[in-house]
């Protein structure tokens, strides 16, 4: 995980849909740019793993594709006490690919987490 806000925006289409927390989203680049931004300064990773496999489907014309993903994620704040108690949560998600000018872009994701 870089953790280059920059490099992870350069993958997501402009009309990039996200379903989370029971709403339907579509936040603009710049939106994304600054909860990026803010998230990967607030954080550091202990643990980015996948807990299986990822699984992808690509249509039969191969201009889309599908990603289901199962990640558990360990975290400390950034700036918290050496000792802090790392914070554990497991996430699933769904993103929706589609092959725009010949790039893979992002187009939509819903996602899911479950307290530990």
């Amino acid at each position: 995980m870089e953790r280059n806000v920059e490099l992870l925006l350069s993958l997501f289409a402009d009309d990039y849909t996200m379903v989370d927390g029971g709403e339907i989203k579509r936040p603009t680049l710049e939106e994304q740019r600054t909860r990026f931004a803010a998230y990967f300064g607030a954080v550091r990773f202990l643990k980015w793993d996948d807990l299986v496999p990822p699984v992808i489907h690509v249509s039969a014309d191969g201009t889309l594709a599908t990603v289901v993903v199962q990640k558990e994620v360990v975290l400390v704040l950034a700036d918290g006490p050496a000792d802090a108690k790392p914070e554990r949560a497991v996430f699933a998600w769904v993103e929706s690919w589609a092959k725009r000018r010949g790039r893979w872009m992002l187009i939509a994701m819903a996602s899911t987490r479950a307290e530990e």
